[in-house]
């Protein structure tokens, strides 16, 4: 299947130039049946895969090297001779020079824009990617030549802000905060007031992660980062190794001492970094100032790294100032790496400390533990994994008195000091030692690369390879979604495809628009555990149907710029979910002729469909001709391709059960029924705002004496000319009633409207609000006595749940549908003519009057929350009220 025929629902346009796939498609089988042979020969014969030192292979090694300012810099440098031994390495910079002597002479240096073109000369890539400008140019290398990706910090959200901010790659951060995180990240990026917290809060690395062939950690605390952002399985071509530490040469401390002009009597407290909230520098501060060692002139706290001078830093600076040993207490700015070398020499006793983890080692606290330092840490992301005999570890939310605790304890005992100094630098020169790490970094790095060549990336290599492949690039695109198909990226979470084709075109502001709009935003905030939402619609383009997302009408509808993500052909895979939330029919129907919904299916989509209601079936005289043959095709497609629907009631699942028992013909597999109820909070349904000039004096009128009011759209099935006659009657009677209708002109109503339009009573006694917002049918609803639901056919009645939140008594049609929903906190009338509406109206009045009628105010009716989370239940855990079996097997 990986190579398929054109319009097949694939990709490929039906005008592409032949191909002799069956060729291309031999050449493709052949490739990987040589790769399979040479794969199992390799495992077989040994477990663990390096180059031999006789035959090294060509390492591209990508990475900020000296005289950077950057960690990562300094460990690339240690790391390097090591790697050495097993390959032939050139180091790939975006740097002018590089301060280190073994490099220099032992590895060629490439620019990037060379890399670029001579790329194919290396067998093997090597990315340092961390969350600081230094590592700018390494996404957009990523992309266009995959490799291994030595993940230093897990959070990249910065540096993608940044390069986006900065106008490198605009635009970046929103699609990758979409890519990665969802509609909700994108909303908060551009609806908060500080976007550094939404920099702070989100990885943004999902792109990278995908684009790697491998990926190595240094903790199992970034493999659960993985896991908690984009699923459990997604770890799958992690290697977790330890950081590299190079024993530390010299340790002499009376030396480093003279170097940085301390007393040898000093008793030093050391915390190295650069100064920051995340650092937890004010406790350390607070633990020293609440301590015993500040009585003693001899005792010195130093924080070794650079002060940004930011507000947190200006506290702590003034925190130092006003306190009475402030003397002893020092900030010594940024160190080259000699003097920082001289402090880790010079300490007594040092202090690292987390508020919270990036998915970073730190590389201070190793540093500390290599110079035999006596460490204090808390238990903090990937600092948890040290031996609790190597360090003295603190709980992860420590109390201030804790630290106090362990810094006087290490002051008054010298033995205790030496026992943990000599087991912390124990660790680092064995599970560290750098032999011992770039032995693993080899065996991982082939062993990627070995995998790789059963991948899409290996397959990609393969058949450009082949004699016959196809010249143009519309046959390159087709066969680049045969991949995508076959052999998909590892994916974060499965997608939850909502279907908004109607309403992405055209909002009528209507009921079924509000409930596709809520269910949508409801979704959007709170996706279901392992999915992420992404609205899609089908359109025709060129003669061909497709399937595309909808991401400029969400935007939109989010209140974001529109045209920051471009509306591409949905990629589905297994596990995704197909839900028909918009009432589509026409453009469902047609993209069933066009092969797209088994298109899905063959992808091991699952296909569900929300059926309102079916009244154009059921009651045909009360829609236009048209609609009943529709609504039929509809039902026959949805019966055809889908696993199930989800009606907006259980009196429509029951109308659905019993017609497809009758019509069953068309569904080729079990076929589930379930429903959920519509939730009500207006609120939550991105509500229209604005009021008329006119608003005031109609509030006025309505509130003088008892108002009836009507919501829906004008059809024939919704009883308003009975409504209408019954009130007629009613004011003939010189009872002193208003009828208020709120609703657009729909069909079949053509006499009625005129009837409205030349009323002698409107404007008086009858007002007709067409098209207004629903901030004022809110005020409406609150000016007015009583409900009127007087529809002969419903799927919901979201009106009835509208009133039973304003405390508003409802008068309604007994028909199934509000027995369900409204139960005993509605008057029920029954009977099509107007005397018999205008008799029910005269007896609730009386009631009324005696306060004696139904109240709605007790109605249960659910949130637009509650309403998703019972519709996800229904579908995601298969909790169904009807399974209409296939006629077939009924037959067998």
């Amino acid at each position: 299947n990986l190579l398929v025929e054109p319009d097949a629902g694939n990709g490929i346009p039906a005008d592409a130039p032949e191909i002799d796939w069956d060729v291309v498609a031999q050449g493709a089988i052949a490739a990987f049946e040589r790769l399979h042979s040479t794969q199992r020969l390799t495992l077989s014969t040994t477990s663990q895969t390096q180059p031999a030192p006789s035959q090294k292979l060509k390492l591209a090694y990508i990475s900020p090297l000296p005289p950077e300012k950057s960690g990562i810099a300094d460990y690339s440098a240690e790391l390097l001779p090591e790697l050495a031994r097993y390959y032939d390495i050139d180091v790939i910079v975006a740097q002018e020079t590089i301060a280190d002597d073994w490099i220099n002479v032992n590895c060629p240096v490439r620019q990037v824009d060379w890399f670029k073109a001579h790329a194919h000369r290396y067998d093997r890539v090597l990315y340092h990617f961390g969350n600081s400008p230094y590592h700018q140019h390494m996404f957009s290398l990523l992309a266009q030549i995959p490799g291994i990706l030595v993940l230093h910090d897990f959070y990249l959200g910065h540096i993608v802000a940044g390069m986006d901010l900065k106008g490198l790659n605009p635009q970046g951060w929103t699609r990758e905060l979409h890519h990665a995180h969802g509609y909700a990240a994108v909303h908060e990026r551009f609806h908060t007031q500080n976007i550094g917290d939404i920099a702070f809060k989100y990885p943004c690395n999902l792109s990278v992660l995908q684009q790697a062939i491998g990926v190595i950690a240094h903790s199992n605390y970034a493999r659960h980062l993985a896991e908690q952002w984009y699923g459990k399985s997604w770890p799958q071509n992690w290697g977790i190794l330890p950081m590299l530490r190079v024993p530390a040469v010299s340790n002499n401390k009376i030396a480093a001492r003279q170097a940085l002009g301390l007393s040898d009597e000093t008793f030093i407290i050391c915390s190295f970094g650069m100064l920051g909230a995340i650092k937890q520098n004010h406790r350390l501060l607070d633990a020293w100032l609440a301590s015993t060692l500040t009585q003693d002139q001899h005792c010195l706290l130093l924080f070794v790294g650079e002060d940004i001078k930011d507000s947190y830093s200006s506290q702590v600076v003034e925190t130092i100032d006003g306190s009475s040993s402030s003397a002893q207490i020092r900030i010594t700015g940024w160190t080259d790496p000699a003097t920082f070398r001289h402090y880790l020499a010079a300490a007594d006793v040092a202090v690292q400390l987390r508020s919270s983890s990036r998915g970073e080692t730190s590389a201070a606290a190793l540093d500390c533990m290599n110079y035999g330092l006596p460490t204090i840490v808390n238990a903090c992301g990937s600092m948890a994994e040290l031996p609790l005999d190597a360090v003295w570890m603190l709980p992860e939310e420590f109390a201030d008195a804790e630290l106090t605790q362990a810094i006087e304890v290490l002051w008054k005992n010298p033995e205790k000091r030496q026992a943990l100094g000599k087991q912390a630098q124990q660790l680092i020169h064995t599970k560290h030692a750098p032999r011992d790490c770039a032995d693993p970094y080899a065996t991982f790095i082939e062993t990627c690369y070995q995998t790789a060549k059963t991948s899409s990336y290996g397959l990609t290599q393969r058949i450009a390879t082949l004699e016959n492949a196809p010249k143009d690039n519309a046959s390159w695109l087709s066969v680049a979604g045969s991949i995508a198909q076959s052999l998909p990226p590892q994916q974060a979470t499965r997608q939850l495809l909502i279907d908004v084709s109607a309403i992405c075109r055209t909002d009528l502001k209507t009921g079924i628009q509000r409930v596709v709009r809520s269910l949508l935003l409801e979704l959007l905030h709170h996706p279901p555990e392992g999915y992420r939402i992404e609205p899609v619609y089908f359109t025709q383009e060129s003669g061909r149907w497709q399937c595309r997302y909808a991401r400029q009408y969400m935007l939109k509808l989010l209140d974001c710029p529109e045209q920051l993500l471009s509306d591409e052909v949905i990629e589905s895979h297994t596990g995704d979910v197909f839900f028909g939330a918009d009432l589509s029919g026409a453009y469902v129907v047609e993209a069933e002729k066009a092969g797209l919904f088994a298109c899905l299916r063959n992808s091991g989509v699952e296909i569900y469909f929300a059926v309102y209601d079916l009244l154009p079936i059921l009651q045909p005289h009360v829609f236009p001709p048209a609609a009943n043959q529709n609504h039929l095709a509809w039902l026959h497609t949805i019966s055809r391709v889908a696993n199930g629907s989800v009606c907006i009631s259980r009196a429509v699942a029951n109308e659905l059960a019993t017609w497809l028992n009758i019509n069953r013909a068309d569904c080729p597999r079990p076929f589930k029924i379930g429903w959920f109820h519509l939730g009500a909070d207006i609120e939550s349904s991105a509500p229209t705002n604005g009021l008329p000039n006119d608003a005031e004096l109609i509030l006025s009128t309505l509130s003088r004496q008892p108002s009836f009011l009507m919501v829906g759209t004008i059809e024939p099935r919704k009883g308003h000319s009975q409504t209408l006659s019954a009130f007629e009657q009613l004011w003939a009677q010189e009872t002193n009633v208003n009828l208020v209708i709120v609703g657009k002109q729909g069909w079949m109503v053509d006499t009625l409207i005129e009837q409205l339009s030349h009323h002698p009573e409107l404007g008086k006694q009858l007002i007709w609000l067409e098209g207004i917002s629903d901030e004022y049918l809110d005020k409406v609803y609150a000016a007015c006595t009583c409900l009127i639901l007087a529809s002969e056919g419903e799927g919901f009645g979201l009106p009835l749940i509208e009133a039973a939140q304003r405390n508003l008594p409802i008068i309604a049609r007994d028909i199934a549908v509000f027995r369900e929903v409204a139960a005993e906190h509605a008057f029920y009338f029954k009977g099509l003519e107007s005397e018999q509406l205008a008799i029910a109206i005269q007896r609730w009045l009386t009631l009324y009057e005696n306060e004696a009628h139904p109240l709605a105010d007790a109605m249960p009716w659910q949130t637009w929350k509650q309403s998703a989370e019972k519709l996800l239940v229904t579908i995601l855990q298969d909790e169904w009220l009807h399974i209409i079996e296939p006629a077939e097997s009924l037959h067998l």
